[in-house]
């Protein structure tokens, strides 16, 4: 299918899913729970702090944002020493550029227009890169589409892991070009592993981000040209070296142990405010 009808079809499933008694039930049960007006409620980012507000109604001062945590000491970039050599020998590469897509929604997380971008990428003259695909279970359009596009060698599918880790330490560059995620944990797991980070605007994770130093943020998930172009930017390793630092520095801002005090700081202050109310 043409990135186009792929394109369309996102749009039929969203109204599909819209249609359905089903999720309309869960939208029903959700927005009894806004409707409470003693609680307080915790977004991961202001993209979903925005996204309640406009939706349900509920007044700004009872809305919290604490973003995600990673695991700095696990995901790390000493997994590239780790399990570097070791992924890329199983894989059979050597010194190809790794652009890593970690996702199971292929479509949400918007997978084709990787495809598209590191085919461009390739066009361009770089052959030697490779687009590897960790997650998913339907490969099917997916690698007919690299092979309608000339990529077919680019593109790898792992399917399902045990383990993310290895393949962080394997990569150079992750693509996250998600048409909506509330707070991509991948983003930080990449970033404390060292990997620079494209990723888009309906991703809550780049509110962290800063344009051009941990990584790219595209616009739009359907901007292949600028995707390509970010890509080509990582490619050089110089230049990426100042960006994998940059990435590090900002996921050790986002340790576990933050986002569990924070919640925990906000359950204290409900259980006080309730105990003042007796």
């Amino acid at each position: 299918r043409s990135l186009r009808a792929h394109a369309g079809s996102l749009r039929l499933a969203k109204w599909g899913k819209l249609l359905s008694p089903k999720h309309r039930v869960r939208l029903a049960i959700e927005a009894k729970q806004f409707r409470q007006e003693r609680c307080v409620y915790i977004a991961n980012s202001n993209m979903v702090k925005e996204d309640m507000l406009r939706t349900y109604g509920v007044s700004e001062e009872r809305i919290l944002v604490i973003y995600n945590g990673v695991d700095t000491d696990r995901f790390h970039p000493r997994l590239r020493g780790e399990y570097g050599s070791l992924v890329r020998e199983e894989l059979g590469l050597q010194g190809e550029l790794v652009v890593l897509f970690v996702a199971h929604n292929f479509r949400l997380k918007g997978l084709g227009y990787a495809i598209e971008a590191l085919a461009r990428v390739v066009a361009g003259g770089k052959r030697d890169v490779r687009l590897v695909v960790v997650g998913g279970a339907k490969t099917r359009l997916y690698k007919k589409l690299a092979c309608r596009m000339g990529a077919e060698d680019q593109v790898m599918f792992v399917g399902v892991t045990a383990s993310t880790l290895p393949y962080y330490g394997a990569a150079d560059v992750l693509v996250h070009p998600t048409f909506y995620d509330p707070f991509a944990n991948v983003t930080l797991e990449a970033m404390a592993s060292g990997v620079p980070v494209i990723t888009t605007r309906y991703n809550g994770a780049c509110e962290v981000m800063t344009e051009g130093r941990e990584g790219f943020i595209l616009a739009e998930p359907t901007d292949v040209a600028r995707l390509a172009e970010c890509i080509s930017l990582l490619a050089d390793a110089a230049q990426r070296k100042p960006f994998q630092l940059a990435a590090r520095r900002l996921a050790e801002e986002f340790p576990l142990q933050r986002n569990f005090t924070e919640t925990f700081e906000v359950y204290e202050k409900v259980l006080a405010d309730k105990a003042a109310r007796r």
